[in-house]
Formats: C-alpha cells, sequence, structure tokens
C-alpha cells in the first residue's frame, strides 16, 4: 500500500525548503493475525497477547503513523475485525470515558455504524471502553480488564 509522508526539512545555505511529498511502501505484517481491507487499503492486526484498554491503545499507536485501535465504520468493517478475532472478545478504539453514553473513537470520527448487543452499551460498574464481541456484536466493558486488543492503519 502506498502512502504520502512530507520529508523533513531541508536546510540549505540561506533557507529552509521541504522536498515534495515521497511514497513509501507500508506492509500489513504486525500482529498475531492480519487482514488487509480492499477498499479502502487499512490494515487491521490482531494482537493476541491481552492488554487493558489504555495499554492497547498505546500498543497500536507505538506501531507508527496511522495506527490506532481498530475503527468500525461498517458493517464490512465489523466483520474484518469479527473474523480476526476469531470467536475471542478484543478491544477496539470506542469508549465514552469523557462523556457517559457519547462513545467516540481514538481517531476523532463519528460513530456513523454500531453493533450493540442487545442491551449494550449499559455502564455496568462504569464500563466506558469498547469491545467487540466474538460474534461481532458490541458491548461496553471496563477498561481495566486484559484482553486482545485489533489495531489499524490508515
Amino acid at each position: 500500500m502506498k502512502r504520502f509522508y512530507q520529508a523533513p526539512r531541508v536546510q540549505t545555505k540561506n533557507a529552509f525548503y521541504f522536498p515534495a511529498f515521497a511514497q513509501y511502501d507500508i506492509p500489513c505484517t504486525e500482529g498475531d493475525e492480519r487482514s488487509q481491507d480492499s477498499p479502502t487499503a487499512n490494515c487491521y492486526m490482531l494482537f493476541n497477547g491481552s492488554l487493558e484498554w489504555d495499554d492497547a491503545r498505546n500498543a497500536c499507536a507505538i506501531l507508527g503513523q496511522g495506527a490506532h485501535l481498530a475503527t468500525i465504520e461498517s458493517a464490512a468493517e465489523n466483520n474484518i475485525v469479527d473474523n480476526l478475532a476469531g470467536g475471542s472478545d478484543v478491544w477496539v478504539g470506542g469508549n465514552d470515558q469523557s462523556i457517559e453514553g457519547t462513545f467516540v473513537w481514538v481517531t476523532g470520527e463519528p460513530f456513523i455504524f454500531t453493533n450493540w448487543a442487545a442491551g449494550e452499551p449499559n455502564d455496568n460498574g462504569g464500563q466506558d471502553c469498547l469491545q467487540v464481541y466474538g460474534d461481532g456484536s458490541w458491548d461496553d466493558d471496563s477498561c481495566a480488564v486484559s484482553k486482545p486488543y485489533v489495531c489499524e492503519r490508515e
């Protein structure tokens, strides 16, 4: 997949300039399992090592520019995450930590698609982080619970 980045500024004798945008390939190779979305070329990576939600968010971010806990904007993306998880419950990048009942994605993208399980989200005991159940439906869970997680690189 081709990504564009702006090369760092270069200092000449009298001025700074920014070279033209360059292209480079980012392979979809991280994670224990991975999948690439054909229409968007986004890479989804499952990590089986269990982490709390905040640690999972940070682990995804260190994968580099454009990487974050997965955001799900369509049934197709939900299927990608569900298939990667293989029946396990996994963290993805939604939470309502700032305003109870108002879920946001870690990227700031709007919640335009949801797949809540019956009776969810319910904030049972302070549940603020979004997990995808093994059946593909969604649940809010305690952010302090450790579980596998799915990262996405755009």
